[in-house]
């Protein structure tokens, strides 16, 4: 990201954040600057998610399978809250497949087909 000013014309610089937003700690800054401005939904907080962690963002990617991409996206926000962590790859590696596939199924379920996509 040594070209962030080439990609930014304003010549904003690591250190040196001017823009309307601050990204959250551990968030990658040019990541986080390139997905602010993009809204796969409605509700903020999912859009904060999906701009703030990359395997979010791949989540919703997958679930976009048959279902509206406002769904799709809002989907890891909505994992996220369920399971009461944050949402990490190890995190759902670890998890006992049936009961991620509930977390999938409560109501409103995450997917059209939550066992598949828990899967």
């Amino acid at each position: 990201h040594a070209n962030l000013e080439r990609l930014n014309p304003s010549g904003v610089r690591q250190g040196e954040i001017s823009l309307s937003w601050t990204p959250k700690a551990g968030c990658d800054l040019y990541y986080c600057w390139r997905m602010s401005g993009i809204h796969f939904t409605s509700e903020e907080a999912a859009n904060e998610a999906l701009a703030e962690n990359h395997f979010a963002l791949l989540v919703g990617m997958t679930l976009y399978q048959q279902v509206p991409v406002e769904k799709a996206f809002a989907g890891p926000y909505m994992l996220q809250q369920r399971l009461g962590v944050p949402l990490e790859a190890g995190t759902i590696a670890a998890m006992d497949p049936q009961d991620l596939e509930d977390v999938f199924r409560e109501k409103p379920a995450l997917h059209r087909f939550p066992a598949n996509m828990a899967k």
